[in-house]
């Protein structure tokens, strides 16, 4: 996809949901044709969403419905990977997917970029 075509998606995407992508994660976003695999210092392997996974996974499993200030970017088994998208705040967060809504947020690292180092 083409970035004008990509910014396009996410700028409909963000006005459906009214949220906002922090510029890291929106360059790393803009940067990724593929979906991008990481492995944690602990061992754990986090899959980070492509732009068209990412609009479909939070769609799909409702995450603004249970979690409207937050966006689903990734996933390792049965927890979630997600950024605040109403404050720009560029922390990425992780949950249990089975806990949305019952349980805060948890820090996993303070950016797009710390989780990828």
């Amino acid at each position: 996809m083409n970035n004008s075509l990509l910014q396009t998606t996410l700028d409909a995407f963000k006005t459906t949901h009214h949220l906002t992508f922090p510029e890291r994660y929106t360059r790393f976003l803009i940067a990724q044709c593929d979906a991008t695999e990481i492995t944690t210092p602990e061992g754990d392997v986090i899959y980070l969403y492509a732009h068209g996974d990412l609009l479909e996974r939070n769609d799909t499993y409702a995450i603004q419905q249970v979690e409207p200030e937050f966006l689903l970017i990734g996933q390792d088994g049965d927890v979630g990977y997600f950024i605040h998208g109403k404050s720009g705040n560029e922390t990425i967060y992780r949950q249990d997917l089975g806990a949305l809504g019952a349980l805060p947020m948890e820090p996993a690292a303070e950016s797009i970029d710390q989780l990828l180092a």
